[in-house]
């Protein structure tokens, strides 16, 4: 992530701040708050209190302590039963996601600006 992308998100935030009371954070779906560069931790608004990363986003995500581990002996167990290649799984999901939001959103940026003003 790139320092103009954390001064873009920054604005989202204030903006989602201003008009609702959620309070947004960034979440990152592996790694640690360790591997975050002194850059981006000076840039984000509120850091580290507005991020989110890894076991702490996935368990938030569900309500449940000690959901990422759960969730991570669970597609151990699929992956013994049920041998596959889990990067061909993912790019499977991912390109019926793709196909979902266009469905629903559109393309391209028009897409994405059009999410923001119906949920923003």
């Amino acid at each position: 992530m790139s320092i103009e992308q954390v001064r873009q998100l920054n604005t989202h935030i204030k903006n989602i701040k201003d008009r609702i009371s959620n309070i947004p954070i960034l979440g990152m779906t592996y790694g640690t708050k360790e591997q975050i560069n002194s850059q981006i931790q000076s840039t984000l608004i509120d850091y580290p209190n507005s991020i989110m990363i890894g076991k702490e986003l996935w368990d938030f995500i569900a309500g449940e302590k000690g959901y990422c581990d759960k969730l991570l002996n669970l597609i151990d167990d699929i992956m013994k039963e049920e041998p596959t290649s889990f990067s061909y799984e993912i790019e499977q999901k991912k390109q019926s996601l793709i196909l979902d939001w266009e469905r629903i959103y559109g393309k391209g940026k028009d897409s994405i600006d059009l999410v923001l003003q119906k949920y923003l």
